[in-house]
Parts: structure tokens; C-alpha cells; sequence
């Protein structure tokens, strides 16, 4: 039994520092409960790629929502947006990622996961703000939607975004040892630790693998050279 308050009207005291109760209109319901609205649902909308950069001043890859080819061990950006589209507010809502090569199932992404994993961007901040560069529509606070991750592959700690949207951001890299050229990955968000997202109203991206013969590319020898102290 649960006892269901159909009004409720207080009153400051301020000798007390409390409300006090002037009117308390009450029935007891053993029935069903549900919140007006319904479940939210989120929805995943338009994604893209990037050369490592600034969350705003990253270089686009191509155009968003078009397949790209990647090098392999070379750090790049994704960026995947999300939409609260109906239903109540969602609390407390992050996301990850996931891959899956060659159409062989799809493992969660994160620091030690093979294939793709998570990287550090020195050109970014963990759980700080996204702007929205590639999605339409109503856009949570971008003071605080902590969407951008740069530590373990889980974007986002956000509270209320009804009928908002905001974007995730991913450094990562594939890695040469785990694929062959022309391999296909498909990446796809899902809810931190909890399964699909409740829509995808665009294709998951399918990147190509380019891994040049003998499996190190112009970037990673740059890269080592400039370690080196050689440039």
C-alpha cells in the first residue's frame, strides 16, 4: 500500500526554521506507479572523425557521418552525438564505446582492449566540456556535460538532459598488431556498461584499416624520430 499525496500546501515558520503542514489531502493505492512521460529514450545522431587536436579547433576527417580509412597506431578523435528525444529526464547518463572487427562481435573499448583501444590526447582534458560541432537541435550546457573522455573510455556523467543533446568525444588509436590492412571496424556507442542505446538513427562508422606493408606507418617513424630528438 502506498499512501498518495494529491496536495500538499506548507507553510515557512521561522521560529522553527521548518515548513509546517496547513492542509494534507491523502489515499491510500495498492495499483501500479508509473512517472508521466514514460522511460527516456536516447538516441544516437551524427558522428565524425578527427586528427588530434582541441575538443573546438580538432581537424575534421572528411565529412561527418562518412567512413573514413585510418592508419594504424596513430592517435585520432571520435566524435559521436546523442539525443534525449522522448520520456523522462535521464539521470546521471555516460556512454563508451565499442568495436567490431570484421563483423566478428563487438568488445567494450577502453585503456587495455585490443584492436581499438583508449589513448591520452595531451590536447585534451578528461570530463571536461564538448561543444556541438556536428549535431542539430537543442544542446545540454556545454559547461557541464563532462563529455569529453581522456582517461577510460567512459564520456559523460550527465544529469537531466531532457529533450537535449550533447556529444561524446574519444581519443583512441587501432592497433597494428591486432589487424591487417584493409580490415573493417565498425564502432558503435552504447550506455556505460549497460547494453545499446535505446535508438541509432545513423549508420554505426565503419572504419578501413590502412596498415602499410611491414606494419609501421609514416606516422609512428615520425613520431619515434621526434622522440628522438630528430625532426
Amino acid at each position: 500500500m502506498r499512501k498518495i499525496h494529491s496536495l500538499i500546501n506548507l507553510i515557512y515558520n521561522p521560529k522553527t526554521d521548518r515548513y509546517d503542514t496547513l492542509r494534507d489531502e491523502w489515499e491510500w493505492y495498492d495499483g501500479p506507479i508509473a512517472k508521466s512521460g514514460g522511460l527516456p529514450v536516447i538516441q544516437h545522431t551524427d558522428w565524425a572523425f578527427y586528427d588530434d587536436g582541441t575538443e573546438s579547433g580538432s581537424v575534421i576527417i572528411g565529412t561527418e557521418n562518412t567512413n573514413p580509412t585510418l592508419d594504424v597506431d596513430t592517435l585520432y578523435l571520435y566524435r559521436g552525438g546523442t539525443h534525449e528525444t522522448s520520456g523522462n529526464r535521464y539521470t546521471n547518463l555516460s556512454c563508451q564505446i565499442q568495436y567490431n572487427l570484421n563483423g566478428g562481435g563487438f568488445n567494450t573499448v577502453g585503456t587495455g582492449s585490443n584492436v581499438v583501444k583508449t589513448s591520452i590526447s595531451a590536447n585534451l582534458t578528461d570530463q571536461s566540456s564538448t561543444t556541438q560541432r556536428i549535431t542539430a537541435g537543442q544542446f545540454v550546457n556545454i559547461v557541464n556535460n563532462y563529455a569529453v573522455d581522456n582517461a577510460n573510455g567512459v564520456a559523460g556523467t550527465i544529469a537531466d538532459p531532457k529533450s537535449n543533446g550533447f556529444e561524446c568525444l574519444w581519443p583512441f588509436e587501432i592497433i597494428s598488431g591486432d589487424v591487417s590492412d584493409g580490415d573493417s571496424i565498425e564502432l558503435k556507442i552504447i550506455f556505460n556498461g549497460a547494453g545499446d542505446l535505446d535508438q541509432y538513427n545513423q549508420t554505426n562508422p565503419t572504419i578501413t584499416v590502412n596498415k602499410p606493408v611491414g606494419g609501421i606507418s609514416i606516422p609512428v617513424v615520425m613520431n619515434h624520430l621526434k622522440n628522438q630528438g630528430i625532426s
